[in-house]
């Protein structure tokens, strides 16, 4: 037949007609006669060969639009054939009253009976798995309405571990129940590839977070600077976003809302207030009262709005269909409205319609994803999360432009000469704060960029070579101070920040600096201690840091190079021209160079907070300088000649002790802790484990508690025995418990003989620095290294009591 139509084309036409009646046909008939499962529900093979599967076009459904159906009843022969085929990959009912039934196979072809796990990460009130066995069928629950205490499998998201055995296929039922968007974006996996999975969340997740919190620190370093409303709201803005999205990811329920009529509250409360806070955010920046007035009445009513939507919500929760409606109207008014202000010549609106920009089309890809449109994947997952980042990068750089637009257009007025000198110093004071948090969030960035990798890399090559692994983890050490060391720059910059004081030789300080600061300059720096110099008790790193200023200032003022001299020496008997002196006994250090001077205009300011006379730079060198004396209750004056040089006086109090503490080289291997008993208290698990392995391996004998209550049991156990401790490490603040002060009172008061050193995170607080007055015998504050834990512990144990 085939032959003759191909040998004979006429044959073909004329019986065409005929052709297409049959097909016709034939195809209706199917239609028509066919069951409703034409085609059998095929299973998801699991093999050894891959750890990951979309359920995706895998499931069948069956809408329940009573809500009555049970497991008996959908797994009944009669309703199995009204199932319905998922066509994409995304099951996306929408926002639906309606319980929907789903149900999936999956085969086992290997010889092994395995365990998986089923997750689904979209937020649903009700999630039942429904497990096929001999005897009938088992029911495993999860959603947002199940406390987290309560599910089987403890995560942010909803997993169901199941086991499918070898050479066998099971059916397995879901039914789903939500008044929000219902989605269903299931995956099946090892177990192996669900830790990975949740590692690169969990980091991915982290860092955003991390993000934010910097850039709500930035931003109220600029708010409290200038206190302009526009970046309290975006302050505002970002708090209740980032509680949003942290609900959301599912890491609300487990640390704040175990309770679902309040997680519900909560999502409603973040959503309105985050959009609402930038809305008015944007009404500020853009000035849209002034450059788009139309629109600015349409933003006031539709926030309006959104707020009734908001409380309609609260009444009936399938009523935030409309709150999704407005999350995507007030963004686009929001957009006009940039576009609008920009042509009506407000310039910073440029990069807030860029960051605006990609907002808007990430909450477009996150809505078409949650309607079917586009598939799930991680991008499209996280696109609201990398909109926002991006959003709010480009904000910041729209904040800095204003700063810059504002600073050019107050200088070519010069009708409003005085407004305009005002503006500059507050933008000038606010470019200067910009940058110092901004430089310090780049820098640990940086930092934990490199350290996230070392980590990684130490992982991987830690059991193929172990020289190599240990290298990154001495790179890991090295990470570990460049973190240390901005943080002290961010605490000597602190003005609340107590000084960490301990005698110590300025000889060496002073000689260092020099040396160090100088290094590659023209200029030569001599340094001269006089004869029997006094001991003075001093902050290493903030004098250290005036040090370094006075330096730079020196160096900065010879551009050819030249001379500069620092000399300490004793001062008896100040006289009364310098009144904040009360003492009999100082160490003057002066600071003199040869370079161009300053002059007696700029002389008396040069100590207030963003001064300066150079094209770059903040000012606040000098201005901290002069805080970190005061706090050591001491002076600094200057005195110049323009064309002759400079001379700084810095005036420190002489110790009551005649000894100078050197600092002693810490060795790490000058262990002498051989069998020393030690008590550590700590809340911190992570220090606990590791202190306790360092000191073990060094064969001291270590007891742990995590917090007073622990610590003082155990004390009264070893004076008991005839054990007591040699010595203890206690620290000051513990979650829930008693802190260390309130313990070393009562330890006190159970020994007076007792030997304690405390240990904390906060430098400023008083007890660190004054830790004898509270009952101690040396400091150790955090993070500190090996090294200097085992010199104030054998510095401790030589003390006498």
């Amino acid at each position: 037949m085939v032959l003759k139509f191909a040998l004979f084309p006429k044959t073909i036409k004329k019986h065409s007609n005929s052709l297409i009646y049959i097909c016709t046909v034939v195809f209706f008939s199917i239609i028509i006669f066919a069951p409703l499962h034409a085609s059998a529900l095929e299973p998801i093979v699991l093999t050894d060969k891959q750890e990951r599967y979309q359920l995706g076009q895998s499931i069948e459904y069956l809408e329940d639009m009573d809500k009555k159906w049970t497991i008996e009843d959908v797994s009944s022969e009669d309703m199995s054939r009204q199932f319905k085929k998922i066509t994409t990959q995304n099951p996306s009912f929408g926002y639906t009253k309606s319980a929907y039934w789903l149900r999936f196979k999956l085969k086992n072809n290997t010889m092994k009976t395995k365990d998986w796990l089923i997750e689904s990460s979209y937020l649903i009130e009700s999630i039942n798995l429904y497990i096929k066995k001999s005897n009938g069928f088992i029911m495993k629950r999860s959603g947002i309405s199940i406390p987290y205490s309560e599910r089987e499998f403890k995560n942010r998201t909803y997993v169901f571990p199941i086991e499918v055995n070898s050479n066998s296929e099971n059916i397995y039922y879901v039914r789903l129940q939500t008044r929000s968007s219902m989605v269903f974006d299931a995956e099946v996996m090892t177990q192996s590839a669900f830790l990975t999975k949740t590692n690169n969340e969990t980091l991915f997740y982290g860092i955003y977070f991390g993000f934010i919190i910097v850039m709500i620190i930035y931003n109220s370093f600029i708010y409290f600077s200038v206190k302009d409303k526009a970046y309290l709201y975006y302050i505002l803005h970002l708090f209740f976003w980032g509680f949003h999205m942290f609900a959301i990811l599912g890491y609300g329920i487990i640390y704040f809302y175990d309770n679902f009529a309040v997680f519900n509250q909560a999502l409603y409360l973040n959503v309105f207030s985050s959009i609402s806070f930038m809305t008015l955010f944007a009404k500020e920046f853009l000035k849209t009262n002034i450059y788009a007035k139309g629109l600015d009445i349409v933003i006031n009513i539709m926030i309006i709005l959104f707020f009734l939507v908001t409380t309609l919500t609260y009444i009936d929760v399938y009523n935030m269909r409309f709150e999704v409606l407005f999350l995507l109207l007030i963004p686009l008014v929001v957009f006009s409205a940039s576009i609008i202000s920009y042509k009506n010549g407000n310039k910073s609106a440029r990069f807030f319609i860029i960051g605006w920009g990609f907002y808007l089309s990430s909450i477009i890809i996150f809505l078409s994803k949650i309607i079917g449109i586009i598939p799930f994947n991680f991008i499209t997952n996280n696109i609201h999360i990398i909109g926002s980042a991006l959003e709010m990068t480009l904000l910041s750089l729209a904040l800095a432009d204003r700063i810059n637009i504002m600073k050019n257009e107050l200088i070519e007025s010069a009708e409003f000469k005085l407004k305009a000198e005002t503006e500059i110093a507050k933008t000038q004071k606010l470019e200067s704060i910009a940058l110092l948090a901004g430089g310090m969030a780049h820098d640990l960035n940086n930092i934990l960029a490199g350290l996230f990798m070392k980590v990684q890399l130490s992982e991987r090559t830690i059991t193929k070579d172990t020289f190599k692994a240990a290298s990154y983890l001495s790179d890991v050490k090295t990470i570990f101070n460049m973190a240390k060391n901005i943080l002290n720059r961010l605490q000597t910059f602190s003005r609340g920040d107590a000084l960490f004081i301990r005698q110590q030789s300025l000889t060496k300080l002073l000689s260092e600096v020099g040396n160090l600061v100088l290094s590659g300059s023209n200029s030569q720096c001599e340094v001269t201690i006089l004869k029997d110099l006094w001991a003075v008790e001093f902050d290493k790193t903030q004098l250290n840091q005036v040090i370094t200023n006075l330096l730079i200032n020196a160096d900065q003022a010879m551009p050819n190079g030249g001379k500069i001299n620092i000399i300490a020496e004793n001062i008896e008997k100040i006289d009364n021209s310098i009144p904040s002196l009360t003492n009999d006994k100082y160490i003057k250090i002066t600071i003199k160079d040869n370079g161009i001077g300053i002059s007696k205009e700029n002389i008396h300011k040069i100590f207030d907070p963003f001064f300066t006379t150079k094209e770059s730079g903040q000012g606040l060198g000098l201005a901290m300088s002069y805080s970190i004396v005061k706090k050591h209750k001491g002076h600094i004056e200057v005195e110049s000649e323009v064309g002759k040089g400079t001379s700084f006086y810095i005036y420190l109090p002489a110790s009551e002790s005649e000894e100078i503490e050197e600092e002693q080289e810490l060795i790490p291997d000058q262990w002498q802790l051989l069998g020393k008993s030690i008590l550590i208290m700590d809340d911190n698990e992570t220090l606990l484990e590791s202190i306790t392995a360092i000191l073990s391996e060094k064969g001291c004998i270590v007891d742990v508690a995590r917090n007073g209550d622990e610590a003082i049991a155990l004390y009264k156990k070893g004076l008991k025995s005839s054990e007591p401790y040699d010595i203890s490490i206690i620290d000051v603040t513990i979650s829930g418990g008693m802190g260390g002060i309130t313990a070393i009172k009562q330890l006190k008061e159970i020994d007076p003989k007792v030997k304690a050193i405390v240990s904390s995170g906060y430098s400023e607080i008083p007890v660190m620095s004054n830790f004898r007055q509270y009952g101690f015998i040396a400091a150790l504050p955090k993070p500190y290294t090996i090294e200097e834990l085992n010199y104030v512990l054998q510095e401790s144990l030589k003390v006498k009591k």
